[in-house]
């Protein structure tokens, strides 16, 4: 597949693109300002909440971050070799030499994220920023932690509160109004348990709902791409930027270790079909690249050594019925069905996880445990549930190290994390899973 071009129109001097040829005719132009523009995003409502004069370079981080957000959106992927894609970006920044530098460190954390290919070509922005000073808007903060609307940073940020930190929650805030719903939900959950609200904010952004302009159609939403694989990029930029602004050094990306290592459950999942969102190997490579920033930070998931299950069973559990609990989202078609899926794996992984906590199955379009080959919502979901069982039957009768060779994977975790713990974890969840689907696994 040849390579995809993408231009930043937003702050782009009129003369850069004709002085480079490759991005004359490009396959995308974002514009996040002006009547024309494709892209939603008000950057201006976070960085003033976060306090008015952040880095320049640290703004520049954020608005690449949405540019690789939403341009992942708007090209879909191939079919098995053709999955990996090759997207380069014209970018105006703050500073461009700084970025010029350090563009294969952006473009290697975004590859261990993704596995796709990156390249940068950066630009002075046509216009001076003109941000008034204005002090931070929460004081007291020890903490950063990330909040999607899930379960896990549900439960992460249950624990900071119960054990007395001081987290300010970020998080994206998309145009699904099913994620956007859940998030409310567990902030209003949260503050009802603790006493105090929650100090949360958010980034918005996504593609305009007017789709742009003249020369600037951005695809409509029946030919835009769901994997969503650099989503977990713009969270962790929005997460930096709010530890700058707090002067918090501890950024918490809340993750079970079972979809944090996420292991492929068969060959056929190798690389960026499998999701790569808070590896250690990406948490790991996006703290290298704020090294260089400037912005040194503690980067960590607290929940790797943890099964879904533990954390509802062991933390959620304690504060919440279960009730509120479900109410949080976890299925990969959240919005795009009136009920989740129950066919993909965080599904499968979640209605497995129920069932170890001790709560009620949830009601899904297809039964997460059923052994037939249901009909379902555009899902392999029969696949699915074997590719889960041939995990769980490997981690059950394989020594550690059979699975050393079946998951190279595993090795590459090693220099970030504790073998031996994730392997404890992932033998855990393959007798939750064996206890919950009553059937025999394989591998």
């Amino acid at each position: 597949m040849p390579a995809l071009t993408v231009v930043v129109e937003t702050s782009l001097p009129a003369t850069t693109r004709e002085a480079l040829p490759e991005y004359a005719r490009p396959d995308l132009t974002l514009c996040f300002e002006g009547p024309g523009r494709n892209v939603e995003v008000d950057l201006s409502q976070t960085t003033e909440a976060l306090g008015g004069d952040p880095p320049p370079r640290l703004r520049d981080l954020l608005e690449i971050a949405v540019a690789v957000y939403v341009a992942d959106l708007a090209f879909l992927r191939g079919q098995n070799e053709g999955w990996v894609r090759s997207t380069h970006f014209l970018v105006p920044v703050r500073d461009p030499a700084f970025w010029r530098d350090h563009e294969p460190q952006l473009a290697l954390a975004l590859y261990v994220l993704t596995h796709d290919n990156y390249g940068f070509h950066f630009c002075a922005r046509a216009e001076p920023d003109d941000v008034p000073a204005s002090p931070c808007k929460f004081a007291d903060v020890d903490c950063v932690s990330l909040l999607s609307g899930g379960i896990d940073s549900f439960a992460g940020a249950a624990l900071l509160l119960a054990t007395g930190r001081r987290p300010l929650f970020v998080g994206h805030r998309s145009q699904n109004p099913t994620i956007v719903a859940s998030q409310d939900h567990v902030r209003q959950a949260l503050t009802d348990a603790f006493g105090e609200p929650v100090q949360f904010v958010p980034v918005s952004c996504g593609p305009s709902r007017g789709r742009g302009g003249a020369g600037r159609p951005y695809p409509p939403p029946e030919e835009r791409e769901t994997s969503q694989r650099a989503r977990s990029f713009l969270y962790l930029a929005l997460g930096a930027l709010g530890c700058q602004a707090t002067g918090a050094g501890h950024l918490l990306c809340p993750e079970n270790g079972v979809l944090a290592v996420n292991l492929p459950l068969t060959e056929a999942r190798v690389g960026g079909y499998s999701t790569a969102g808070v590896r250690p190997q990406t948490l790991a490579a996006f703290r290298r690249l704020l090294d260089a920033l400037g912005v040194p930070l503690t980067i960590d998931n607290p929940f790797l050594y943890q099964t879904k299950g533990q954390l509802i069973r062991e933390i959620l559990r304690r504060y919440f019925p279960p009730d509120v609990i479900q109410g949080a989202v976890s299925c990969w078609m959240t919005g795009r069905l009136s009920r989740p899926c129950g066919a993909c794996i965080p599904c499968l992984v979640r209605a497995i996880s129920m069932h170890a906590a001790g709560l009620p199955p949830e009601a899904h379009a297809v039964d997460p445990f059923s052994t037939g080959a249901p009909a379902g919502p555009e899902s392999a979901a029969r696949a699915n549930l074997v590719d889960l069982l041939t995990l769980v039957g490997r981690l059950q009768r394989r020594s550690d190290p059979e699975l050393l060779r079946a998951y190279p994977l595993l090795l590459e975790l090693a220099p970030e994390a504790g073998l031996a713990g994730i392997l404890q974890m992932l033998r855990r969840f393959a007798a939750e899973a064996q206890e919950a689907l009553g059937e025999p696994a394989f591998g």
